[in-house]
């Protein structure tokens, strides 16, 4: 069975109020899509921890999994914040950016679902849309209502050549979910676009050199009934 190193939503805030350290919240939805396709979930808690145990974590572990959540702290690129709907949890931030760094080091394989994409892409020097409804003009609405969990809102055009038509051989569109307010504005350094949708938005991510692919939105929300997401989780799994 494979071992999955997998991160999740991490609340500062409400835990600091009664045990003054943050909490990691795991929802079901995150972890038995792996499950069900045969690897273990091993999820990271919410603690500070050192450069070398970060790289113990990920040598004993087939993959990492980077996913969903609040926003990148935009110091990572360079920027102040400039919304008030800009959320960020800097223990998070430092777990994934070691993580990331280890596998990096290590070669293992890296998979990065919405949040997850946009670490991936500021880890290798890009930056993001704080908010991309108000810094990319004529784009639709990409954060579906949370209670839509398993509703897919719109098509994405995958690139030839890219992980996803590997995984879709014969699909050169794909529907999918959207639950984002932040997107990849500059991409990062090694990083190539493997999905967009059909205002611009990058959707999907990977890099040329290292096995780290990452997509926009939520294949774990509607992985019970949609078959694509089934097929994406699947090959992820079998990294």
């Amino acid at each position: 069975m494979k071992k999955i190193l997998l991160t999740s939503h991490h609340n500062e805030i409400e835990s600091e109020k009664v045990f003054g350290l943050p909490s990691v919240v795991v929802q079901d939805y995150k972890v038995f899509p792996f499950h069900a396709e045969g690897a273990l979930p091993l999820v990271v808690p919410a603690l500070t921890f050192s450069r070398n145990e970060l790289r113990a974590m990920v040598a004993e572990t087939d993959l990492v999994i980077l996913t969903g959540g609040h926003d990148v702290d935009t110091a990572r690129y360079g920027e102040s914040v400039r919304y008030p709907t800009v959320e960020v949890y800097s223990c998070r931030d430092d777990i994934e950016f070691g993580l990331l760094e280890a596998a990096v080091e290590l070669r293992k394989p890296v998979f990065g679902i919405c949040r997850g994409l946009q670490v991936i892409n500021v880890f290798f020097g890009g930056s993001l849309h704080q908010n991309l409804h108000h810094d990319v003009s004529g784009t639709f609405g990409h954060c579906q209502p949370k209670e839509d969990i398993e509703k897919l809102l719109h098509p994405i055009m995958i690139e030839s050549d890219s992980f996803l038509s590997r995984i879709f051989p014969e699909s050169p569109e794909i529907m999918v979910n959207s639950f984002h307010n932040q997107s990849v504005n500059r991409l990062g350094n090694g990083l190539s676009v493997s999905a967009t949708s059909s205002d611009g938005i990058i959707e999907a991510i990977e890099h040329t050199v290292y096995p780290i692919y990452a997509v926009q939105w939520h294949p774990e929300k509607s992985y019970r009934v949609d078959v694509a997401s089934q097929q994406l989780i699947r090959a992820m799994v079998a990294l």
